[in-house]
């Protein structure tokens, strides 16, 4: 096991937190976090990265890639044509056929080019973070497209905030296999901005950003350890988490990319899917990073703006076992969410929750109705003892569950709907739902 940059960082940092440390001696390149003594992540950075100076910065760019040549020459014509340029580019080919060298040949001497076996996209940024020099990495997917003053973007709005180490922005979707439409036109997609030092639960709860509207130094990439390579999806995702548990980034104003969304298969050679199956195999990835995340994470890092050198304190613990079950929900893992939950409600037996923690379990019950799937009789159960032991939980739970109902409703998500609607039941032990709300809500999604 080889741990990055351990012997010259202990003497620099606080006394606790955890480490993510990189398995290199094999082709699986596994990763995973350890605990460890002196490393806490509202101090972590280094004086080195603090002293960046973006203005001065290079920026190196990676793309890896497979078997798709002609959404490849997009996102490569978009990276060259920035209004800052980039210093580097190196497309990775991850055992691609004879065609994507050469629309990657159209571009010699502007860009460099390597080809692995295929072994999946974790395993090609991998390949390509060992060899790239920038002081910045932006890692492009083959299928997008940058907006053409995202690194202007990035650059600008980093050298006004010499307290981040990496920036992030919304996107703009659109749909088919040209080139995007006016942005006007595209579909904008972004989560509310939060401070720096709550990212990690932001994004915990909710995906906060893709990776590739995402300007991050390489010596953070260096510390944090490689991508995870046993991860076919979500890897990115995976990687956002410990970006976040060791430093601090901010959203830019404006999106700088462009998601494209298409009908074509997705994953490596040994795990093809179709665009329709892309959702069910996220949930299974999604699952497998927060159980990970789960048995790894320290509970005091479910806490806002908290740091590693102090003692939880009883209100503090409860709070951060109702953030870790909300988290927990929110991707599926039902019972380790309802363990959590039921902790929670033993801490401080007599005190009332805040209100924060109400706000939490409203989030938890607010989740999307499919990861409540296969745990209906536990939801059941849970209503029931929220409503003996915890009367003031039990009606946040209701809130939001009731949201998630009505949010449904208005975008005319029909079946969803119907699933919220029965969770809410079943949570709540009503027979049926508000006659007047439900009435009020249907008129206005038919307006």
């Amino acid at each position: 096991m080889a741990v990055v940059c351990v012997d010259r960082l202990v003497g620099a940092l606080p006394r606790c937190g955890r480490l993510f440390v990189a398995d290199n001696s094999s082709a699986g390149g596994h990763a995973g976090w350890v605990l460890f003594d002196r490393l806490d992540r509202r101090a972590c950075g280094y004086r080195e990265l603090r002293a960046l100076n973006p203005h001065n910065a290079t920026i190196s760019v990676i793309v890896p890639t497979y078997n798709r040549p002609q959404l490849l020459v997009q996102a490569l014509e978009s990276v060259l044509g920035q209004t800052r340029p980039a210093n580097e580019i190196v497309v990775v080919d991850d055992g691609s056929d004879a065609a994507t060298a050469t629309a990657v040949g159209n571009f010699r001497g502007r860009i460099g080019y390597v080809y692995q076996s295929n072994a999946g996209k974790a395993a090609a940024i991998n390949q390509a973070l060992n060899r790239v020099t920038g002081d910045y990495v932006c890692i492009v997917d083959d299928d997008d497209l940058l907006a053409l003053d995202a690194f202007e973007q990035h650059l600008d709005f980093l050298s006004q905030r010499p307290d981040l180490h990496f920036s992030y922005s919304g996107v703009w979707y659109f749909d088919g296999l040209g080139p995007p439409p006016p942005s006007s036109k595209c579909r904008r997609f972004e989560r509310d901005a939060v401070p720096p030092e709550d990212f990690l639960i932001s994004a915990m709860e909710l995906f906060p950003c893709v990776l590739q509207s995402m300007l991050v130094p390489r010596k953070c990439y260096s510390e944090v350890g490689v991508f995870d390579e046993t991860l076919s999806r979500g890897q990115d995702y995976d990687m956002i988490l410990r970006l976040a548990a060791r430093f601090r980034g901010a959203k830019l104003p404006r999106p700088t990319t462009f998601v494209r969304t298409h009908a074509g298969e997705r994953g490596p050679a040994r795990e093809r899917h179709r665009a329709t199956e892309r959702e069910s195999v996220w949930r299974s990835y999604d699952k497998r990073i927060f159980l990970k995340l789960r048995q790894s994470l320290p509970l005091l890092q479910y806490l806002p703006a908290r740091s590693c050198n102090e003692a939880m304190t009883p209100p503090e613990r409860r709070r951060a076992l109702l953030q870790r079950a909300c988290i927990m929900a929110r991707h599926g893992l039902i019972g380790e969410s309802v363990r959590d939950l039921y902790d929670a409600v033993g801490q401080l037996p007599g005190v009332g929750f805040s209100k924060e923690e109400l706000a939490i379990c409203s989030r938890l019950f607010s989740a999307s109705p499919a990861r409540f799937t296969g745990h209906e009789t536990l939801l059941r159960e849970v209503g029931i003892y929220l409503h003996r032991m915890a009367p003031s939980l039990w009606r946040a739970a209701a809130v939001g569950a009731y949201w998630r109902f009505i949010s449904e409703l208005k975008a005319g998500c029909v079946a969803d709907a119907g699933r919220a609607g029965v969770n809410f039941l079943r949570l709540t032990g009503v027979r049926r739902l508000p006659t007047l709300a439900l009435e009020k809500t249907r008129r206005r999604a038919l307006t």
